[in-house]
Order: C-alpha cells, then sequence, then structure tokens
C-alpha cells in the first residue's frame, strides 16, 4: 500500500511528499495510506482491525517508518539488484521528500486477484 502511495502519486504527476512527524498522528497520510490498503484486499473486513482502527485516526512518523523500513526490506529481499529503482528515495535531505523515481508511463495499476489480496492484507 505504502509503495502504492508514491506510485500513483507519480503517476498522476504530482511531486514528493514530507514524512508524517514523529508523535504527530497526520490524518491526511493515514487517509491516503488507508485507501492504497483498501483496493489490496478483497473486503475491508480482510484487514487487520488494529490497522484499520489506527489508520482511521491518521499515520505518524513512528507508523509510516516501520512500513517503509518494511517495504524497503522487502524489495531488496525479494528484487535483489533490481529493486532500486522501485525504493522509495528520500531526497538525501532532512526532513525528507519522498517519491518513488520510476518514471511515470512505467507504471502501471491493476486489481489483484482475489487470493492475493488476502494474502496482502495480513501487513
Amino acid at each position: 500500500a505504502l509503495l502504492c502511495v508514491f506510485a500513483r502519486r507519480s503517476k498522476e504527476g504530482k511531486g514528493p511528499l514530507d514524512a508524517p512527524k514523529k508523535f504527530v498522528t497526520d490524518e491526511a497520510w493515514g487517509r491516503m495510506y488507508l485507501k492504497e490498503l483498501r483496493l489490496c484486499v478483497q473486503d475491508e473486513e480482510d484487514l487487520n482491525e488494529l490497522t484499520r482502527g489506527s489508520l482511521k485516526k491518521g499515520m505518524d512518523g513512528d507508523m509510516f517508518s516501520m512500513q517503509l523500513s518494511r517495504l524497503q526490506k522487502d524489495l531488496r529481499k525479494f528484487l535483489g539488484s533490481r529493486a532500486l529503482p522501485y525504493l522509495i528515495d528520500n531526497g538525501s535531505s532532512r526532513p525528507g521528500k519522498f517519491q518513488i523515481t520510476l518514471p511515470p508511463d512505467s507504471i502501471h495499476f491493476a486489481p489483484l486477484p482475489a487470493a492475493e489480496k488476502r494474502i496482502r492484507a495480513t501487513g
């Protein structure tokens, strides 16, 4: 879902995003992430109740960092040396401006088959 947030922004020609601040719940981030997460599951009831409840309040910097770290780790694990274009770039500055560096014309969205949706809903 986090990868989709950045991919969709790139596809729509939108710029990089600031990460949510630590210890501050960012409702806009929560909505963006939850929207993409819902697209990854067949039924919202498939989402972990704790995840659903916390995202309705928003996303804070700790949750963002945890999800980003998990995403980057998984991309490196499954794609190896081919992961670089899919990794979320922070602009090498503080505070970071996060974005995906894939060219927008190389990003395509398609529905997930039902079985894959259920598997991906656990996170």
